[in-house]
């Protein structure tokens, strides 16, 4: 699954730097492919620091977004800075919202360039009749 003509949405490593890393991505494309059948078990990716796991996992992302369209990829990296849960979850379900219109669009600049706030983003899900993705949205609001 060479996907050497689209751009990278996320990308550590130069793809041409990239290498030897064949078999772990392509046993996460092939669990990917099972989630629509909800086949799939989870996976945890485990190893010291600098030892390729983010640029692994950056490719499948990449591979996913253009190469099929039964699986929406989702990245979300988790800040080291402090944040409370209700700023957590809409950075999470923005980020979520975003990936997931870019996908069904096939706008990886939407995802690269972060484009669209929160209301603009469940605005377009709902243009896109993806009204599933935003069904839940009043759970962001904190109760009081």
């Amino acid at each position: 699954m060479g996907q050497r003509h689209h751009p990278p949405i996320f990308q550590t490593v130069p793809a041409n730097e990239f290498t030897d890393r064949d078999e772990i991505i392509g046993r996460l494309l092939r669990m990917a492919a099972l989630t629509p059948r909800d086949a799939t078990v989870s996976t945890s990716i485990v190893g010291r620091r600098r030892l390729g796991k983010t640029a692994v996992l950056e490719q499948v992302y990449n591979q996913l977004f253009w190469e099929q369209d039964a699986v929406v990829p989702i990245y979300f990296v988790f800040e080291a800075k402090p944040v409370t849960s209700t700023e957590f979850a809409e950075a999470y379900f923005t980020s979520f919202l975003r990936q997931s219109i870019a996908f069904r669009r096939k706008d990886d600049g939407m995802v690269r360039e972060r484009r669209g706030t929160l209301p603009d983003l469940v605005q377009m899900a709902r243009e896109l009749g993806e009204e599933s993705l935003i069904a839940r949205r009043d759970l962001l609001r904190p109760s009081g």
